[in-house]
């Protein structure tokens, strides 16, 4: 649904993301940034608290990709940083 652009799939993405599997929480997580829509930011800024620093850092991606604003995530060292950006 994220990479259509079809907002209907946000209710599946929102529960996938609280999945107990982090691969289906992170490939969640990536559609819902991916679906481009401000409804996502909610269950976005949720997956930045997710165990998993991988999944936190698609999180961070996703909202930098709808707001447009500077978003960090904590690592897996634990520290607060930016995404990487093949494109900074």
């Amino acid at each position: 649904f994220g990479r259509l652009g079809d907002v209907r799939g946000l209710p599946l993405l929102e529960r996938a993301a609280g999945a107990a599997d982090w691969k289906v929480r992170l490939a969640a997580v990536q559609g819902l940034g991916d679906l481009a829509d401000a409804a996502s930011v909610p269950a976005l800024k949720r997956a930045l608290g997710d165990p998993e620093w991988i999944v936190r850092e698609w999180a961070a991606r996703g909202l930098e990709s709808l707001t447009g604003e500077r978003v960090t995530y904590r690592n897996q060292h634990g520290q607060d940083v930016a995404p990487y950006s093949l494109y900074r």
